[in-house]
């Protein structure tokens, strides 16, 4: 059987279309020679729910779509990796996007009180600076120039403030300005631009054998006079060749620290107007 008419076919659809013809399409294809169809719209056939809910919300913005192909996605197919955020300008979230704080300085090993291992012997109460370096558990050799040289911190730190809750009462502040320290030390000290390790422990040790003004002894209880004025018998009698010397000295800072002489190492403290701050640890020997 030749088709009746053109376009004609034995099944109720086109196999090529998933609907049936519109009236636009079926007045296109009588316009080509064969007999109009009418007017009438022809009902839709019922077409079944998705089966699958619809996506609550749409993730990104799709473009037009020009065939149903492989190229969309079913709701329940979007990429394992989330899309590309349309805010990742900087400008929209200033904050997100602010550089890290810079981290803490480090601490030198021979000055830190955070290690496990103190590996710096060093008496503060003794009438000469004389600090050495453990190389086992039971021998030390004292601190060359090489090791007083080394940069307390890194990065380097040119302003420092040091802090002791035994004696609050008495800060160390150290600057250096071009290649010099101040407050100048005792020794000659090299063309060194930052404070260095030396800088630090001979300060300290300069720092803690001032001696006590009337004023400050007279800010003792009865009690700390005691404590402090064994302290100062205990000093100057541990070195027997200068004992009389530091017994004409009077009383020290140091001598405030009473049993725990020993230098316990150093821990950062939160700046203070801008200026590094560590605090010094001390303990008994």
């Amino acid at each position: 059987m030749a088709g009746l008419y053109p376009g004609w076919s034995p099944y109720p659809y086109s196999p090529y279309y998933p609907f049936p013809p519109t009236p636009a399409a079926a007045r296109r294809a009588w316009q080509a020679g064969g007999r109009s169809p009418g007017n009438v719209n022809a009902p839709l056939p019922p077409v079944a729910p998705p089966d699958y809910p619809p996506h609550p919300y749409e993730p990104f913005p799709r473009g037009r779509r020009h065939s149903f192909d492989g190229s969309y996605l079913h709701p329940n197919q979007w990429p394992l990796w989330n899309p590309p955020s349309p805010y990742h300008s900087p400008h929209h979230f200033p904050w997100l996007f602010a550089p890290p704080p810079l981290p803490q300085p480090q601490i030198h090993a021979l000055l830190s009180g955070d290690t496990p291992t103190q590996y710096i012997v060093f008496d503060l109460s003794a009438h000469a600076f004389s600090a050495h370096r453990r190389i086992n558990t039971s021998q030390t050799v004292p601190l060359i120039a090489f090791d007083l040289d080394q940069a307390a911190t890194s990065p380097e730190i040119l302003r420092l403030r040091i802090v002791c809750d035994a004696i609050p009462q008495w800060t160390l502040d150290l600057h250096v300005t071009g290649t010099t320290l101040h407050p100048r030390p005792r020794r000659e000290r090299h063309s060194i631009p930052y404070i260095t390790a030396g800088d630090i422990l001979e300060a300290l040790h300069t720092h803690l054998h001032k001696q006590v003004t009337h004023e400050e002894w007279g800010r003792l209880s009865s009690t700390q006079e005691i404590d402090v004025s064994r302290a100062y018998t205990r000093r100057h009698k541990s070195f027997p060749p200068m004992q009389q010397q530091q017994q004409k000295e009077g009383v020290k800072r140091v001598d405030y620290l009473l049993r725990n002489y020993y230098f316990k190492g150093l821990v950062w403290l939160s700046p203070d107007n801008g200026v590094e701050r560590m605090k010094l640890l001390v303990g008994p020997p």
